[in-house]
């Protein structure tokens, strides 16, 4: 009897170490369900039964393969009611009361589908918030998942969704460079079409060439009535434009020594002059006179006249 009990206690002692640790795992795993949180099962807990069989064991052996390799626990659950509860509120809270990760690491991932609210929400552990960041989980529920539950793919979504978390804390950086804000300049060129641009110009100048070409004709007109230009250039069109004004200037009488020119126009074609105030005259004794338009106020120079 001794005999038989000392060989059970050694099977024990051989096989207690091998088998302690596959229990502990299976007490770790299992999580009773609550009143709000459906049961943690294993690391695929269909709770709301939208996944097929094959779905959920191809699922169940990339998780694992994922847990063995890298520590990370990706868990992946659909509920059947969120209870009134936003689905961060409601991820949050599940994420904690099953406990997911590793202690003192913090890299767990919760993937949740609720399809009766149609909500998708990655929870992730802080430990792994700098590898799946946010901007990386709402670039793969985007592209990967939501358009493949909005066409009530359940499968086909939850297993790329899955894949890309997969890739992502596999250390794929493809995902991180697209998330990736790029710089721009401030102010860039605005994109126009080419004939507009043409037609825009075009006018754009006109406006211009007639604006300026405005601006030096009441310039023109200007230093002619101030008589700091001669009425009319040498060629072109002002020269026949200002010919009647240079023939009327001619065929005015001068006056002499004085600004005032308008007192000797108009009285028959005789001249007048203007002696100078001191009482003396000229050695010829004829009076000082010129012709012009009268000036020299400025300071700038003085009038001249044609001959």
């Amino acid at each position: 009897m001794r005999k038989i009990l000392t060989i059970v206690a050694l099977l024990f002692a051989c096989v207690g170490p091998i088998l302690a640790p596959a229990a502990a795992q299976t007490t770790q795993v299992f999580v009773p369900a609550t009143a709000e949180f459906p049961a943690l099962t294993g690391r695929v807990v269909d709770d709301a039964g939208v996944l097929d069989n094959a779905t959920r064991e191809a699922l169940r052996i990339k998780l694992q393969a994922l847990e063995e390799k890298t520590g990370d626990q990706l868990i992946v659950v659909t509920v059947k009611s969120l209870h009134g509860s936003s689905v961060e509120e409601y991820a949050n809270k599940l994420f904690r009361h099953w406990r997911i990760g590793e202690k003192g690491r913090n890299n767990g991932v919760l993937f949740l589908h609720a399809p009766n609210e149609r909500k998708i929400r990655f929870e992730v552990g802080y430990g792994l918030e700098g590898t799946l960041t946010d901007a990386i989980s709402k670039l793969i529920q985007v592209n990967a998942v939501a358009p493949r539950f909005k066409q009530n793919d359940f499968n086909g979504g939850t297993m790329r969704g899955v894949d890309d978390i997969i890739a992502v804390l596999s250390g794929d950086e493809s995902f991180k460079r697209k998330t990736e804000v790029k710089t721009e300049p401030s102010w860039q060129w605005p994109k126009i079409h080419v004939f507009p641009a043409i037609l825009f110009g075009f006018f754009g100048l006109l406006a211009f060439y007639l604006l300026t070409l405005g601006i030096l004709k009441l310039l023109f007109h200007t230093l002619v009535a101030l008589d700091v230009l001669e009425p009319h250039p040498r060629r072109g069109f002002w020269n026949k434009v200002a010919r009647p004004l240079t023939r009327a200037r001619q065929a005015a009488p001068s006056s002499s020594h004085g600004p005032l020119l308008a007192s000797g126009w108009g009285h028959g074609g005789s001249s007048r002059s203007w002696s100078s105030d001191s009482g003396s005259s000229s050695s010829s004794g004829s009076s000082d006179s010129f012709s012009g338009g009268g000036g020299g106020d400025s300071g700038g120079g003085g009038a001249s006249s044609d001959y």
